[in-house]
C-alpha cells in the first residue's frame, strides 16, 4: 500500500552504463551501428554524413541540399513521397551541420521494408526540382529580411562573425548567398559530398538485428560511393577573433540583445566536462548565478543564460540576454561582478551539489530512448570519444570540488578577452 504522506527516500544518482550496440560492415564497406533496445515497435536509421557548412564551396548550399533531399526525387514528387510515407506512419527528414550531417528515417518496424526503399530514394536520387528550389530559395531570403529586423538574431550574427572570423564556425548565412545559389551547386555538393564515401548507418529501436541487417544489406549494401577528396575548411582556416565591444544600431528597438564571450576549448579536451560544472553555475540553468541576479533581484530580463559550447575543432564561451535600452551597462557590469565572484571566492557546497544533481540528471536522461543513444553515439563519434566518455564525465561532475571550481574560472574565463556585441537602440 502506497504511503502518499511520507515522500520516498532520495537515492544518489549511479550510472548504469552505455546500453549495447553492435557493429557490422556491409559488402560495399559502409559501417552499420545497430541499437537494439527499448519495447515499442518503432525504429530509425540514421545515415551520418561527415560533411556539412565546413564543406561547403558555396555558402549556404548544404543547409539547402540537405533541406531539399526530400522535396522530389526521381521517382516520386515531393507531395507523392509526402503521402507514402504519412500512410505508413514514417517520416524522412534531413538536416545539415558543421562537419557532419544526416538524414534520418522514423518508422513503424513492421513498415522498415517499405521505407527503407524510400530512405535510399531520397539518400540517391533526390532530383531537387526546379519549382521546389525556386519556392525554398524565395521563402529564405524571406525569412533572412526579417531576421534582419530582430535584435536577437542579428546580435548572434555580428557576435559570431567577430568572435571566429573567416573560421567556418562563425558561417551564417545572408541573404545574398541565397541569391547567388543554384541549382548547379546544389547538385554538385549532393554528388560530391552527401554521396561520398565517408558515411555510416545508426540503426536504432525495437528490431532483430539479422532481420534487419538482410534489409540493410538488400537496399543499401551494392551503393557506389564517391571517394573522399575535399577537407574540412576547419583545418585550414585560422581563427582571427576581433576583441572588444561592438554596437550595432538597430532604432526603434525597445531593447536590445547582448552576446558576449571568447573562445575556449573543444569538446575533447580533458577539461570540457568539468568546465560545463562552472558555465551551468554561472549560466546554464533556471537557477543559475546570472539568472538568480540580474532576473531576480535586479529584474532587467526575462531570462539570461550563459556557457561552454564545444565544437569537434574548437569551442567557445558565451553569455546572452535581452534588456531593456536603458538597462545594457549595468547589466554588463553585473556579468563582470559574476565572473569576478567566481574567480576569487569558493562556490558554497549546497550550491555546488545542486548544480552536480542537475548535470548528472541530464546525463541519466539523454540515454533514456533508443533515438537518443543513437544521437548520444553519433556525437561521441564526431569527437573522438568512446563509449567510457561519459561514464568519465559522470564521474568527474559527481566528484568534483570547490577548489577545482575556482581553478576552472580562474584559467577559462577572461574579462579581458571578450568579444561583446549589443544590437539595439541606443538610449
Amino acid at each position: 500500500m502506497l504511503i502518499r504522506n511520507t515522500a520516498p527516500a532520495i537515492q544518489p544518482f549511479y550510472y548504469q552504463g552505455f546500453p549495447d550496440f553492435y557493429i557490422q560492415n556491409l559488402k560495399n564497406s559502409v559501417e552499420v551501428i545497430y541499437i537494439p533496445f527499448g519495447n515499442i515497435p518503432v525504429i530509425e536509421v540514421q545515415i551520418v554524413i561527415k560533411t556539412g557548412y565546413c564543406y561547403e564551396k558555396y555558402n549556404a548550399v548544404a543547409q539547402a541540399a540537405f533541406k531539399l533531399l526530400t522535396d522530389g526525387t526521381l521517382n516520386f514528387s515531393s507531395s507523392e513521397l509526402a503521402e507514402k510515407l504519412d500512410s505508413l506512419g514514417s517520416e524522412i527528414s534531413a538536416s545539415a551541420g558543421y562537419e557532419q550531417s544526416t538524414i534520418t528515417l522514423s518508422c513503424p518496424t513492421k513498415h522498415l521494408s517499405e521505407t527503407l526503399l524510400l530512405l535510399l530514394e531520397v539518400y540517391k536520387f533526390a532530383n531537387f526540382p526546379e519549382n521546389e528550389f525556386f519556392t525554398y530559395q524565395q521563402r529564405m531570403i524571406r525569412s533572412l529580411e526579417i531576421e534582419e529586423k530582430k535584435t536577437n538574431a542579428m546580435a548572434n550574427r555580428y557576435f559570431l562573425k567577430r568572435l571566429w572570423g573567416n573560421y567556418p564556425y562563425g558561417k551564417k548565412a545572408e541573404k545574398v548567398d541565397f541569391q547567388n545559389l543554384q541549382i548547379g551547386h546544389i547538385k554538385e555538393f549532393h554528388q560530391n559530398e552527401i554521396l561520398k564515401n565517408d558515411v555510416y548507418l545508426i540503426v536504432s529501436g525495437n528490431f532483430e538485428i539479422d532481420t534487419v541487417h538482410a534489409l540493410i544489406e538488400k537496399y543499401f549494401g551494392t551503393l557506389v560511393l564517391t571517394p573522399s577528396m575535399n577537407v574540412s575548411q576547419s583545418i585550414s582556416e585560422k581563427v582571427t577573433t576581433l576583441i572588444g565591444n561592438y554596437f550595432h544600431e538597430m532604432p526603434n528597438q525597445i531593447q536590445s540583445s547582448l552576446k558576449l564571450g571568447h573562445l575556449s576549448i573543444p569538446k575533447s579536451h580533458k577539461d570540457y566536462e568539468e568546465l560545463q560544472v562552472l558555465g551551468t553555475l554561472l549560466g546554464g540553468f533556471f537557477g543559475s548565478r546570472l539568472m538568480k541576479n540580474i532576473r531576480e533581484d535586479k529584474g532587467y530580463t526575462y531570462g539570461i543564460y550563459g556557457g561552454f559550447v564545444g565544437m569537434k575543432e574548437n569551442g567557445y564561451f558565451m553569455i546572452s540576454t535581452d534588456v531593456a535600452n536603458e538597462y545594457v551597462e549595468d547589466t554588463l557590469k553585473e556579468i563582470e561582478k559574476e565572473i569576478l565572484i567566481l574567480q576569487n571566492e569558493r562556490v558554497g557546497e549546497d550550491e555546488l551539489q545542486v548544480v552536480k544533481n542537475y548535470l548528472l540528471g541530464n546525463i541519466l536522461s539523454s540515454l533514456e530512448t533508443p533515438f537518443q543513444i543513437a544521437d548520444m553515439l553519433s556525437l561521441l563519434r564526431l569527437n573522438g570519444l568512446n563509449k567510457n566518455h561519459l561514464q568519465n564525465t559522470f564521474e568527474h561532475i559527481k566528484g568534483i570540488q570547490s577548489k577545482r571550481i575556482l581553478e576552472l574560472a580562474q584559467k577559462y574565463l577572461k574579462i579581458d578577452g571578450l568579444v561583446t556585441v549589443i544590437a539595439g537602440s541606443k538610449v
